[in-house]
């Protein structure tokens, strides 16, 4: 089973993979209703990431971006924070 592996300590909160997260499923940059979300502790200058598996409000359930070759959120993260493992 595919998995996402995230490594906090790489992450800068640029949040890019929410709002691709929402744009492959509704094909808006809404970081409101991404399956992956950011949880900021500003005050330590660290996040969290959580990786909805089921709906959630508005959330929506991650499917690892079917249809794409590599998971959006991994894609277009730009410190390389999130990746695939098996």
């Amino acid at each position: 089973m595919i998995k996402i592996k995230i490594m906090p300590r790489n992450c800068t909160g640029c949040r890019a993979c929410e709002v691709f997260c929402s744009f492959h499923h509704r094909k808006i940059f809404n970081r409101k209703i991404s399956s992956i979300e950011i949880v900021r502790f500003e005050r330590k200058g660290v996040f969290k990431h959580v990786i909805h598996d089921k709906k959630l409000g508005a959330r929506i359930a991650c499917d690892m971006c079917n249809g794409e070759k590599i998971p959006l959120c991994i894609k277009f993260c730009p410190t390389k924070t999130l990746t695939l493992v098996d």
